[in-house]
């Protein structure tokens, strides 16, 4: 690979000479996200070029690229003709039928793994969440139908079949994986705060306290008095996660602690169930006494100007129109992509790294968010779109030898 006319930038993790010759070893998913600080005007060996596809396709599939796809490149006339055989290949390893089987194995492998649900071989109810997530991006539909979708799930085959959810949950309610049995069953206990929270981290890519969201927060007079700060006797700040988190769990108040639907769940002084009788109730006026329901709607919005999130079609909904859902799915498919760590779920919840704090990443993951954004959140159409791209050639280092 040669560079007209640019420099590297200094956030490089290839040396200028394994730009321009093969390096033996690849540094894949150790480094930084942005490899250039413009890449338009870079030119690919076919060594590299073949080594990019070759990773493109044992990321994606588990598998190598057919043979004839790489021949394509090093028998082009020259280097434009192989980056042209290089993009037609991406497009191959995508969209071949023969491999279908492997991608999907991959993209149940990822899902599995970060909404902590499911398991190879489990059953159909168990892996309705992966499922949903898979189809929708081997369907190429837009993201968020795996969080909106209310017409049905898919089984291992890709055909519609009824969603599990809760007994007597209306489709008006019920929202894509979140209220699927198998993560209701994982997440969802009595307080309902770590249901939010994952929900949060899957489709925003933040944690507690929430620092990167624009999101609206209680102050702590709002709050009960055992939410309020507890770090003398427990060392647990709970003010800093409840005045977020007490924000969406009304979305759940429909369902109690065995997350059965209960259509007339009642506030009473133990919150829907949530609480103890002795609770009250939040959001609380100055003078500590507990809103009313119908004065604590307008506080039980994601962000300023968002809908009352009063079930959990609304609440997902709110996450879908909240300005950092194209920036977290763009980046977790740049993960997977990169070999960078995906994050976890589960108690200890962690994300992927979005850059912040250097404006070269950050640069780079606003420009790819964007790019997901305007065509549509697209996933598999946005990996071809990038693996295609300088940003994701730059990034593998080429084998000797291929």
């Amino acid at each position: 690979m040669s560079q007209k006319n640019k420099n590297v930038s200094p956030l490089a993790w290839i040396p200028v000479t394994c730009l321009i010759a093969a390096c033996s070893t690849s540094n894949i998913g150790t480094q930084s996200l942005s490899t250039f600080e413009s890449s338009e005007d870079i030119v690919f060996s076919k060594e590299h070029l073949k080594q990019t596809l070759t990773t493109f396709s044992q990321t994606m599939t588990y598998v190598s690229p057919n043979p004839v796809l790489l021949q394509n490149i090093e028998s082009a006339a020259n280097l434009d003709d192989a980056r042209q055989a290089y993009e037609q290949g991406v497009e191959d390893v995508i969209d071949n039928f023969d491999n279908l089987p492997n991608l999907k194995e991959r993209m149940m492998d990822y899902f599995i793994a970060i909404l902590g649900v499911g398991e190879k071989g489990g059953t159909l109810e168990e892996n309705i969440p992966a499922l949903l997530f898979t189809w929708t991006v081997l369907n190429d539909n837009p993201i968020e139908d795996a969080l909106l979708k209310d017409d049905g799930a898919y089984n291992g085959d890709g055909n519609l079949v009824a969603m599990s959810k809760p007994s007597g949950m209306p489709a008006s309610e019920a929202s894509g994986y979140a209220t699927s049995v198998a993560f209701l069953d994982e997440y969802s206990e009595q307080f309902k705060f770590r249901l939010s929270r994952e929900l949060w981290a899957h489709n925003l890519c933040d944690v507690a306290p929430w620092s990167k969201l624009n999101i609206s927060k209680w102050n702590s007079t709002m709050i009960h008095d055992k939410y309020k700060d507890q770090t003398q006797t427990t060392g647990i700040n709970c003010a800093t996660c409840h005045t977020v988190s007490a924000v969406s769990r009304f979305a759940f108040r429909k369902l109690d602690s065995d997350n059965n639907y209960v259509s007339n769940m009642a506030r009473g002084n133990n919150f829907y169930g949530m609480e103890d009788s002795s609770y009250g109730g939040e959001p609380r006026h100055s003078d500590g006494s507990a809103m009313t329901e119908s004065e604590s709607l307008p506080h039980y919005k994601l962000f300023s100007g968002g809908q009352i999130m009063d079930s959990p079609k609304v609440f997902m909904e709110a996450i879908v129109d909240h300005e950092r859902f194209p920036l977290c799915w763009s980046l977790r498919l740049i993960t997977i992509l990169l070999d960078r760590n995906i994050g976890q779920p589960g108690q200890s919840v962690a994300v992927p790294d979005d850059g912040s704090g250097n404006k070269a990443e950050e640069a780079f993951v606003q420009k790819w968010a964007e790019t997901f954004n305007e065509n549509g959140r697209r996933p598999l159409s946005f990996i071809k779109q990038f693996a295609k791209s300088n940003d994701y050639i730059a990034h593998n280092s080429p084998k000797e030898g291929i």
